[in-house]
């Protein structure tokens, strides 16, 4: 619905009936309209056409770029206030993107608040640079990206990641001579979280 703002919009309820009854029709009260979000992204890589990414604005794709993560990119025209939004499960995102002389500035929301911004100018081309978040805390987060003037930005994809922090050290590990010749037993407890 971006596309009607300041625009006045009329709604109309219409009801069909034949001659044989002549009830009251229907009432129509407390209208609502929003936009449904999209099932939060899984933990994973997820590329620019995911169908969980709602572009909001004026946007464009090409395909069959070999820098491109899936060969993929989304970018917005040079208007500012173009957005994509979706919802993460998971502690941690990844935005990757393009970073070229023709991009600028991408505002990074998270649950509605300025989480970070970044500059996507660079002289030299450069495909699949990694921006990431610090720790989002365990759940649900809404995640929107903002242009946020001149030039463009661009979406190449977008990672989910649940947990950055390496499991706890190994401090038992045992080796034996196996079996056979030239082999090793290894043997040790999986830590615990």
């Amino acid at each position: 619905l971006s596309s009607l703002a300041g625009q006045s919009v009329r709604f109309r309820w219409r009801i069909g009936t034949d001659n044989e009854y002549a009830y009251t029709g229907w009432f129509v009260d407390d209208i609502r309209i929003y936009r449904c979000m999209p099932i939060p992204l899984p933990p994973g890589i997820h590329d620019d056409g995911h169908e969980s990414f709602i572009y909001s604005g004026s946007w464009g794709s090409s395909s069959s770029l070999s820098g491109a993560y899936n060969n993929t990119i989304h970018y917005s025209t040079w208007s500012a206030g173009n957005d994509v939004t979706f919802r993460i499960e998971g502690e941690y995102l990844r935005l990757v993107y393009l970073a070229q002389s023709s991009y600028g500035v991408a505002e990074i929301y998270v649950d509605g608040s300025l989480y970070d911004t970044i500059d996507m100018f660079n002289p030299i081309e450069t495909w699949k640079k990694v921006w990431t978040s610090n720790n989002l805390g365990s759940g649900i987060h809404t995640v929107r990206i903002v242009q946020q003037g001149n030039p463009a930005i661009n979406i190449d994809g977008i990672v989910n990641v649940t947990d950055f922090d390496p499991p706890a050290a190994v401090t038992d590990l045992a080796a034996a001579t196996g079996p056979s010749l030239g082999t090793v037993d290894l043997s040790w407890t999986a830590p615990g979280e």
